[in-house]
């Protein structure tokens, strides 16, 4: 069997992947994805507590922006207020905990914040990880059995990722936000609101960042602070290793591991688990004239039970050229360890999570992990600007990322 697609084409793929809209929502705990063991482990406030942390960040993400969002939030936080959060999908927890956030709040001193990052998937859908939290939201009592508002105690800031061309632009983080205050909760801030379908979903993450960040650490009775620069992760060099070693990564992995008897890979298949589709063909659409590239590209999923629905997705993984992936070893005075194996976790409190945590080499990591031929981001100024060799060089770059009509029109 076939599937068709369409691909405005912006980088060369090697290969794609699919999965399915989840039917039905699959719960796991706090931290580890394992069965409920008991109620703390679904719990906001408990893992506020038992990590110690001022700030939970809970992201609702079908393809991993939100996610991505979340942890950028959390490193931000931590590298100018030096304050630590956690970060969770929102599925790990049950929207009655909130409850015990307020609660708590209102019989210490202590000030905590809760940060909500939703995409809206669909039509005004939730994604499969939002469905159960934010039904379970709406049907929480407006009243608490004094006759007070029950989440008068809880404060939060809230991010939204939508697409402007459905017309339920954002609808999750706007009904979110309208539950949360119907309960009586007080947002810091602007609802922020991210529009894919204008291309600036950076850009409107930004500003929202740069000015709910200021008030969420007044709340917090944070000052701002220049903190050096500090990687999120910790990477080792293992000698013992060579590129011949067995348990080496060397290449994205194959389906080949989940065949079952009757020849098909195992699903289900979602974000989490998705199945790797070769391509069997490809046409380009626009003549040698036409300044686009536009291609017919079709893709062979014989092997799975997979069938289109509504919701379904495509994933491009990406493969940076080979001359490109050179440069960036030079660049980084890393030539001559190319083939050097290494291993990365991420740093305490960084926010960054390290998604492959198996031995490769340098190379292997520029080639398919990381985006070194992507546009240069405000964002990505402002870290550089911490690495500057003079003073000079660190003002423009903190210029830069400060402003966006001037980073645009340089």
């Amino acid at each position: 069997m076939l599937l068709y697609a369409i691909v405005f084409v912006l980088i060369t793929a090697t290969a794609v992947t699919l999965w399915q809209k989840q039917k039905t929502t699959a719960f796991a705990s706090y931290g580890e994805k394992q069965e409920l063991a008991s109620d703390n482990v679904r719990s906001l406030d408990y893992a506020l507590v038992c990590q110690d942390k001022s700030i939970i960040i809970v992201y609702g993400s079908q393809t991993g922006t939100a996610e991505e969002y979340a942890r950028r939030l959390a490193r931000n936080l931590y590298e100018d207020y030096s304050i630590s959060t956690a970060v969770a999908d929102i599925e790990d927890f049950d929207a009655s905990s909130l409850n015990e956030v307020a609660i708590n709040n209102s019989r210490t001193a202590r000030r905590v914040l809760v940060c909500f990052i939703l995409a809206t998937y669909g039509d005004g859908e939730p994604t499969d990880s939002t469905t159960s939290f934010y039904q379970d939201l709406s049907t929480i009592e407006t009243e608490d059995g004094e006759g007070d508002p029950p989440l008068r105690d809880l404060h939060y800031i809230a991010f939204g990722l939508g697409n402007s061309t459905y017309e339920k632009f954002n609808f999750m983080i706007r009904n979110f936000d309208e539950h949360l205050q119907r309960l009586g909760a007080t947002r810091l801030g602007a609802r922020g609101e991210g529009d894919d379908g204008l291309g600036a979903l950076d850009e409107d993450f930004l500003a929202w960042k740069d000015e709910t960040l200021v008030e969420a650490a007044s709340h917090l009775r944070a000052k701002k602070g220049y903190n050096h620069f500090t990687s999120p992760y910790k990477v080792v060099e293992t000698p013992h290793l060579t590129i011949d070693s067995n348990e080496l990564f060397l290449r994205r992995k194959h389906n080949d591991s989940r065949v079952e008897n009757n020849g098909l890979v195992a699903g289900p298949f979602n974000n989490k688990n998705s199945y790797l589709a070769p391509l069997v063909y490809s046409k380009q659409l626009f003549a040698p004239a036409y300044d686009r590239d536009c291609l017919h590209i079709e893709f062979d999923v014989s092997r799975t039970d997979l069938s289109y629905e509504t919701g379904d997705h495509l994933g491009v993984w990406p493969t940076n050229p080979d001359a490109e992936v050179q440069r960036m070893l030079m660049i980084l005075g890393l030539s001559n360890k190319a083939d050097t194996v290494i291993t990365i976790s991420e740093n305490q409190d960084s926010g960054a999570q390290v998604f492959n945590t198996e031995p490769r080499t340098y190379t292997t990591i520029l080639r398919y992990e990381l985006d070194i031929c992507g546009k240069v981001s405000r964002e990505i100024c402002g870290a550089l600007s911490k690495m500057t060799p003079n003073a000079e060089v660190e003002a423009h770059m903190v210029q830069l990322a400060a402003d966006r009509n001037l980073f645009h029109s340089t």
